[in-house]
């Protein structure tokens, strides 16, 4: 990263590329604008990846300071869960009979993809700011925490449907509900196996893409 621009990596941007084709077919082939929210969903997966960026050009700079890098930080955790969240929109498949079936999967699909993507190179970035200052045990430490704490996240946004901003909008609703989901588990079973399960498959997910990529960051 020689500037300030943030360089969005080919494969990525082929793949944003075929989702919005494909959204916008749907739009015009089908009279359907229903899944136009992916477009703001997969505006808000770039927002952490933009963070990230600037976070790791910051880096580099000799002007560096560490608040900057801590509510950079503080900032890129808040809205992260958007990234893999787009998973989440497969549910909405085949809701809409007169689209076909196999083509609002690929529609979800490839937007999902762009998710996926996007916090894959965003957590790539965070993980090379923070083996800087911390051993590799202790990076893997932290990225467990927060591929959790993000799960977690998906899960509040997807089926109590808070958003990133309610921290700052409604934050007293938000840590109520949290307080309830941490101090009464046996009522909120579903909120532990979904965090657990989607916490592995991401975790998982990204370890394959980490061996398949080329190191993100020059």
């Amino acid at each position: 990263m020689k500037d300030r621009k943030i360089i969005i990596p080919k494969d990525l941007l082929i793949l944003l590329i075929l989702a919005t084709v494909l959204n916008l077919g749907r739009f015009s082939f089908f009279d359907k604008g229903s899944f136009l929210f992916l477009f703001w969903n997969m505006f808000l997966a770039f927002v952490p990846f933009m963070i990230s960026s600037w976070m790791v050009w910051y880096q580099k700079r000799p002007t560096m300071y560490l608040p900057f890098m801590i509510a950079g930080f503080i900032a890129w955790l808040l809205f992260f869960p958007n990234a893999p969240y787009l998973i989440t929109d497969l549910i909405h498949t085949g809701r809409v009979m007169i689209v076909p079936v196999f083509y609002d999967l690929l529609v979800l699909f490839s937007s999902a993809l762009v998710g996926l993507s996007f916090s894959f190179y965003s957590l790539a970035h965070i993980e090379s700011l923070i083996r800087v200052k911390f051993s590799k045990r202790n990076t893997h430490a932290i990225l467990i925490g927060i591929l959790l704490v993000s799960s977690f996240g998906i899960y509040l946004g997807r089926f109590i449907r808070f958003n990133s901003w309610n921290v700052v909008t409604d934050h007293t609703t938000l840590f109520s509900k949290i307080w309830a989901i941490i101090s009464r588990p046996y009522a909120h079973q579903e909120a532990y196996l979904f965090t657990a399960f989607f916490f592995f498959t991401i975790y998982m997910l990204y370890s394959a893409w980490k061996h398949t990529k080329p190191p993100v960051i020059d």
